[in-house]
C-alpha cells in the first residue's frame, strides 16, 4: 500500500512554487490571504443563496437575502479600498 504525503510538504511545495512565480515570500502570504478571503466569501454566499432560493419561509428569504447583499457589499467595498491603496502606492 503507498504511503501518503505529508501535507506540510504539499504546503511547502506550493508555496514554494507560488513563491518561484511570484518572486518574493512576502507576495505570497498576500495571495494566501486573498485566496482564502475569496474561498470564504464563496462559501457564504453560496450557502446564503442556497437558503434564499430553498427556504418556503418568506421571512427567512428576506433575512438571507439581506445577509447576502451584505457579503457581496462588504466584499466589493473592501476590493475597491484595497485598488485605491494599490493605485496610490501604499500596498
Amino acid at each position: 500500500m503507498p504511503s501518503m504525503p505529508d501535507p506540510s510538504h504539499i504546503v511547502a511545495q506550493l508555496t514554494l512554487q507560488l513563491t518561484s512565480f511570484l518572486g518574493t515570500s512576502t507576495a505570497s502570504i498576500w495571495v494566501w490571504l486573498i485566496i482564502g478571503y475569496a474561498a470564504m466569501v464563496a462559501v457564504l454566499a453560496t450557502y446564503a443563496a442556497s437558503i434564499s432560493l430553498s427556504s418556503r419561509n418568506a421571512q427567512q428569504r428576506a433575512q438571507t437575502y439581506r445577509v447576502l447583499k451584505h457579503i457581496l457589499g462588504k466584499t466589493t467595498g473592501l476590493i475597491g479600498i484595497a485598488l485605491r491603496l494599490h493605485e496610490t502606492g501604499l500596498i
